[in-house]
């Protein structure tokens, strides 16, 4: 079963229900934080690159010298 619970909801008082209205949520703080995440995970994304790109010349190099 579902409830609906409304101080303006009440029988009989039909004039009240033009009061209840749907609840918004913010839709801009919602999508700022999602913004907010998803750069942190591109910048992290982003260093850990770099760090594989610096082993990997590394390894490069040491492949070289075995040689």
């Amino acid at each position: 079963d579902t409830e609906f619970q409304h101080p303006y909801f009440i029988r009989g008082q039909e004039h009240l229900l033009e009061n209840i209205k749907r609840k918004v949520t913010s839709v801009s703080s919602i999508k700022n934080e999602d913004i907010k995440v998803r750069q942190d995970n591109v910048t992290k994304l982003l260093t850990d690159i770099q760090v594989m790109k610096g082993k990997q010349e590394s390894m490069d190099s040491k492949l070289l010298a075995m040689k």
